[in-house]
């Protein structure tokens, strides 16, 4: 799993690789971060109870939520705009 990912991020560069922060730098104030690029999708959610209570979320976005929902759309179409 992390082998793509990794293999991704060196093919495409560190250029291509995003991260954002949002929220409070001081302990028990909420916070999130994310991290992309290329199709990884990396989220890290830490703002409920007092900012003591994480989520976290890995993505392929190529392949999300086990299929290519793109090319899914495009086999059932006779159309492809």
């Amino acid at each position: 799993f992390s082998e793509k990912f990794l293999s991704g991020i060196k093919k495409n560069g560190l250029d291509e690789l995003y991260f954002s922060w949002a929220g409070s730098l001081k302990p028990g104030s909420g916070h999130y971060y994310r991290i992309q690029g290329g199709a990884l999708l990396i989220e890290y959610d830490n703002t409920q109870n007092n900012a003591n209570h994480v989520h976290t979320v890995v993505r392929d976005l190529s392949n999300d939520f086990g299929e290519d929902v793109l090319k899914g759309h495009y086999l059932k179409q006779d159309d492809h705009h």
